[in-house]
């Protein structure tokens, strides 16, 4: 198999990311789905969580006995409105890298028009692979708690060590199959099915250039990440000795807040649009990769059908 330019993924990955700043509206719809998920469920697992959003809600809403039910139908429904940003913006990240000079030209919202056509297919692919994760960590839960119960403290250590060996690799893969779902179904059209036999056949063959992809994607993002942590560390800072009510003061901490808030989502955006077209990029090279060893193999079998004029 010839060798994975990762070195020029990544500096075309730049390229392509910092040349095409319309680019970075759908890594920044990806980012804040994530951001306001990950805040609900945050909030939500505080024990003052449920009291936090009642309070918000109490001058819109006439709350009753029913108040724990209508807060819960609220995250909910912010969780799944935010799903759909997400997926929305991965489907448009993919549609647009995938042929530049045309998206350039259309405005963002017929992409992301262009890219709903594949939202159920995209949640499709979450739900079975959460299914699949859910499922089988209750079951390598349920025997480990109840070696723990038992108090046989030895075989439940080793029953949670057989378990971190299975459920690990099960990770990767489900990250994997995630990433390789997504590029097939925008890319080809394929249903879920086809999809997950198609990135599970190309990963399966390139193993272990995916999990180097995948290291150095996460390397990337840690760097980027270092880069300007000084930066909000010192805003942050600043905010802190600034404890004057005075106006100028009080403009300077919002101009920094401002500030701060933008460099975060400018940063997350761009590694967010960075992330999809590297992993597009080295998708493109594995499965060219696999279709010629397919044609190679196809033409050696029809050569073998065919008599030589010796043997005829």
């Amino acid at each position: 198999m010839k060798a994975i330019q990762y070195s020029n993924i990544l500096k075309q990955s730049f390229l392509l990311t910092w040349k095409n700043k319309f680019l970075w509206f759908f890594g920044f719809m990806i980012f804040l789905s994530l951001l306001i998920e990950e805040a609900v469920n945050l909030v939500g697992s505080l024990p003052f969580g449920g009291s936090v959003i009642f309070d918000w809600l109490r001058p819109f809403v006439n709350m009753d006995n029913d108040s724990n039910l209508l807060v819960s139908i609220l995250m909910l429904t912010i969780i799944i409105g935010f799903m759909l940003l997400r997926i929305l913006g991965i489907g448009s990240l993919i549609k647009s890298i995938s042929n530049l000079p045309l998206y350039r030209q259309i405005k963002i919202q017929l992409i992301v028009k262009d890219a709903s056509q594949y939202y159920w297919r995209l949640l499709g692919v979450d739900f079975v692979l959460g299914l699949v994760v859910f499922f089988l960590f209750c079951l390598l839960v349920i025997p480990i708690a109840t070696l723990f119960t038992l108090k046989a403290y030895l075989f439940g250590s080793l029953t949670i060590l057989s378990a971190l060996i299975i459920f690990v690799p099960l990770l990767f893969l489900v990250f994997f199959l995630r990433k390789f779902c997504n590029i097939l179904i925008v890319l080809s059209g394929m249903n879920v099915k086809t999809a997950f036999e198609f990135s599970y056949s190309i990963f399966r063959q390139n193993i272990k250039e995916s999990l180097l992809m995948g290291l150095i994607i996460l390397g990337v993002r840690i760097s980027f990440i270092c880069l300007i942590a000084p930066i909000i560390f010192i805003m942050l800072s600043l905010l802190s000795v600034m404890q004057t009510t005075a106006g100028y003061i009080i403009f300077a901490k919002i101009s920094l807040q401002i500030i701060g808030s933008l460099l975060i989502f400018l940063l997350f955006s761009f590694l967010n649009v960075l992330n999809q077209a590297a992993w597009l990029s080295f998708f493109s090279q594995i499965s060219m990769e696999k279709n010629k060893k397919n044609i190679l193999v196809k033409e050696r079998m029809v050569k073998s059908e065919i008599p030589s004029p010796e043997t005829a």
